[in-house]
C-alpha cells in the first residue's frame, strides 16, 4: 500500500446525523489520523454534535469529542453551500477516500467521483432510519440487551458507546481495504457499514443459536452462568471454566463447595444459585486486588471491574505506556489512550487537532 504520508481522508460531518453515526464516523477517522494518515474533518456551520456530548471537561469541552478528534485537520465551513462546495473542491484535487454518514446531501455527487466512499448508516440498505433510532434501540434490535440483566426489570443500556465504536472499527477496516484496492488498480471502492449489522455480528452466538434451534437465555440475571460480586472496594466479575471446578473449590478457602457436582454448563446452571449464595460473603471481605491475585494463583480467569479513573494507575497500562499526555489547542493537558500497537518498535502518539482554512489547504497543492 502507498505510504501513509501520501494518503488523505475526508471526514464529512453531516449536520443532521444522529449522535451514534457521528461517533462511529469519528472513531474510524481517529484511528486513521493517529496512525499518521492525513484526515481532514469538514465541519458544518455551528458546532459538530460531538463537541457537546457529555461528560464535559473542566474547560467546557466534550471529553468524547476531544478523544475522537485527535490528530485531524479541521475545516470549519460557513454555510451548507460552503460545506458542499468545500468538499467537492477538495475531492477534485484528489483524495484517497471519503467517510460520511447516511443521508448526507453530498452522497450522490461523491458517487460520481473516482473517490472511494465509506458510508456509515444505522440500518442495512433498504431500510430507512427513523427519528427514534438510537444506540439503545440498536442494541435492543441486535439482541445484545438480552445477554445480561435481571429479567424482572427493564433492559439497561450498556455502558459507553459500544455499538458506535465497534462500527467505527469496521469503517476503519473498510477504509484500509479501499486504500489497498486502490493500489492494485481496482478502482474506487464503495462500502456501507451499518451499526445494527455490526452489533449483530458482535452477538453472533445468539444468531448461531437461533439458526441451530437452541434456546438462548434472555437476561438470566441471578441464574446467569457467571456473576458479578460486590467486594470491599467495588465489584468483581467471577468467570471460570465449569469443567475445572476443582480450581474454584481450592480458591475459596473456608467455603464448603464439596457437595456441588459442577463439571459442565448444565450442572453449573443447576447449581448457580447455591454457588452464588455461598461465595458472595467471601467477596465482601476482600479487595479487588486481593481477589485477583488469589484467582490468578488458582488459574481462574476472573477479573476486577474497573472505572476509567482506576485505569489511570493500572500497572499493566503503565508498563505498556498505554496512556500518553496530550497538549490540546485549549492550552490544557489531558491523558489520552494510544492506539494499542507498535510498528517496527515505534508507538503512535495522538496529536492535537488543528484548524485550517480552505485556501490554505488547497494552496499546499494536492492534499
Amino acid at each position: 500500500m502507498q505510504s501513509i504520508k501520501d494518503v488523505t481522508i475526508l471526514e464529512i460531518v453531516n449536520p443532521n446525523a444522529p449522535v451514534h453515526l457521528r461517533i462511529a464516523s469519528a472513531m474510524a477517522t481517529k484511528l486513521l489520523a493517529d496512525l499518521g494518515i492525513r484526515v481532514i474533518r469538514i465541519v458544518p456551520p455551528g458546532n459538530d454534535i460531538l463537541e457537546g456530548i457529555q461528560p464535559l471537561l473542566p474547560d467546557g469541552t466534550s471529553a468524547i469529542g476531544r478523544f475522537l478528534n485527535t490528530s485531524k485537520l479541521i475545516l470549519k465551513t460557513k454555510s451548507e453551500a460552503d460545506r458542499i462546495e468545500s468538499v467537492l473542491r477538495i475531492v477534485e484535487t484528489g483524495v484517497s477516500a471519503v467517510l460520511l454518514e447516511e443521508g448526507d446531501p453530498l452522497h450522490d455527487a461523491l458517487l460520481a467521483s473516482e473517490t472511494s466512499i465509506v458510508e456509515i448508516a444505522t440500518w442495512p440498505r433498504g431500510r430507512e432510519s427513523t427519528g427514534s433510532d438510537s444506540e439503545f434501540t440498536i442494541l435492543a434490535a441486535s439482541g445484545l440487551l438480552d445477554i445480561i440483566g435481571d429479567p424482572l426489570r427493564e433492559p439497561l443500556r450498556l455502558g459507553g458507546h459500544q455499538s458506535s465504536y465497534a462500527a467505527g472499527l469496521s469503517a476503519f477496516t473498510a477504509t484500509m481495504v479501499a486504500l489497498a484496492q486502490t493500489d492494485t488498480g481496482a478502482g474506487p471502492s464503495r462500502a456501507r457499514i451499518s451499526l445494527i449489522e455490526t452489533a449483530i455480528w458482535i452477538n453472533w452466538k445468539a444468531v448461531a443459536g437461533v439458526h441451530n434451534g437452541d434456546v438462548m437465555p434472555t437476561r438470566p440475571g441471578a441464574m446467569a452462568d457467571f456473576q458479578i460480586f460486590s467486594c470491599l472496594d467495588g465489584w468483581f466479575a467471577f468467570v471460570f471454566t465449569p469443567n475445572e471446578f476443582n480450581r474454584v473449590r481450592a480458591m475459596f478457602d473456608g467455603v464448603d463447595l464439596s457437595d456441588l457436582p459442577i463439571d459442565d454448563q448444565p450442572s453449573l446452571r443447576a447449581h448457580i444459585k447455591t454457588l452464588t449464595e455461598r461465595i458472595a460473603p467471601w467477596f465482601t471481605k476482600r479487595s479487588r486486588e486481593e481477589i485477583f491475585e488469589i484467582a490468578q494463583g488458582h488459574g481462574i480467569p476472573a477479573g476486577p471491574v474497573y472505572s476509567p479513573r482506576d485505569l489511570l494507575s493500572d500497572r499493566q497500562y503503565e508498563s505498556r505506556s498505554f496512556l500518553t499526555s496530550l497538549e490540546t489547542a485549549h492550552r490544557s493537558t489531558v491523558r489520552m489512550p494510544r492506539i494499542p500497537l507498535s510498528w517496527n518498535g515505534t508507538r503512535f502518539d495522538p496529536s492535537s487537532s488543528q484548524k485550517i482554512e480552505l485556501d490554505e489547504l488547497l494552496g499546499k497543492g494536492r492534499p
